[in-house]
């Protein structure tokens, strides 16, 4: 049985329904095709070159990621510590993943329409910002910020108060044609339970989105009319923001951040940058500048000490968005 699926533009066609993900339009061709199983992947080819490792936490962990390249079969391959693997084909037309005996769909679901989708967009000359956005008024409101640092919590806040979320973790600047637009991605929010806890007063109020998964407690909201709303349709961004740790401030305060500051902010959230080659980062720095010729980049600072509820940090973005 065939499912298909849209996110982040993409139409895709899968054995497995994908979590989040909209319809496409009946007569839509498919962009990418998608084969899941458990078990096992064949051994790499003796050719592939390991080309990135994302070191575990502790010296003597496994990594949370190596990426091989093999030029034997043209194929990425994503091999993840709790054994998680996905093949990307060179065009980044077909992905096949696998999970182990002991794991779920579920758990492969995570890295399938995170890291694994964010570098296919990448090799499909997408440019993409690490950064989640909803909908203010019509237009989008993207938020950037290191992992863990409230991208995602922001856009549950506004979630929480009426927005439409456009997108969550991967934010796809699309300009064909223009104006610049954000397409949507899938609809659901992923955050962590400190988060969930801030937001809707537990932790355990939303479900988890790997249940069986040793280690992983990441819950979600499900943009599917209760917890929130989803926009459909991609949209011109009025403005990003970027949050940032200042140890002495006083108080949380939204700046301007402008010329070659802004551009190295952006490139620093662009999405899979450390698997780009040279043609690719040249064409991020190109869309990104026109980008910043007439979308504001604002940043959010302040300490710890300094942290607002989310009534007051919801009022003072939303105070600074109609300033703008």
């Amino acid at each position: 049985m065939t499912f298909r699926a849209l996110a982040f533009g993409l139409v895709c066609e899968s054995n497995l329904p994908l979590p989040g993900c909209l319809e496409p339009p009946a007569d839509a061709p498919p962009d990418l095709t998608i084969s899941l199983q458990p078990g096992e992947p064949d051994p790499a080819p003796a050719d592939a070159d390991l080309i990135r490792t994302l070191p575990g936490p502790g010296d003597d962990d496994p990594p949370l990621l190596q990426v091989r390249y093999s030029t034997t079969v043209q194929t990425y391959r994503f091999r993840y510590a709790d054994e998680v693997v996905f093949d990307i084909d060179e065009s980044a037309e077909r992905i096949a993943g696998w999970w182990p005996e002991s794991l779920t769909p579920e758990d492969a679901f995570p890295y399938l329409l995170g890291p694994v989708f964010g570098f296919v967009l990448r090799r499909r000359s997408r440019v993409c910002l690490h950064a989640s956005a909803v909908a203010v008024d019509g237009r989008g409101v993207a938020f950037l910020a290191e992992a863990g640092f409230g991208k995602s919590t922001l856009a549950a806040l506004f979630a929480t108060r009426g927005h439409p979320v456009l997108t969550d973790d991967i934010a796809v600047l699309h300009d064909e044609p223009p104006p610049i637009r954000i397409q949507p991605g899938v609809a659901r929010i992923a955050l962590w339970p400190a988060a969930v806890d801030l937001l809707f007063g537990s932790a355990d109020a939303l479900p988890r989105i790997t249940p069986r998964h040793p280690t992983w407690d990441k819950r979600y909201l499900a943009l599917d009319g209760e917890g929130g709303r989803f926009q459909a349709t991609p949209l011109p961004p009025a403005v990003i923001y970027t949050a940032r740790h200042v140890p002495d401030a006083p108080e949380i305060t939204i700046t301007t951040v402008t010329g070659h500051e802004a551009l190295l902010t952006l490139t620093r959230h662009a999405y899979s940058w450390y698997l780009l080659d040279r043609g690719m980062r040249i064409h991020d720095l190109e869309v990104m500048g026109r980008l910043l010729e007439t979308v504001p980049l604002r940043s959010i600072g302040g300490a710890a000490h300094a942290m607002l509820s989310p009534d007051e940090l919801y009022a003072l973005i939303r105070s600074d968005l109609e300033s703008l």
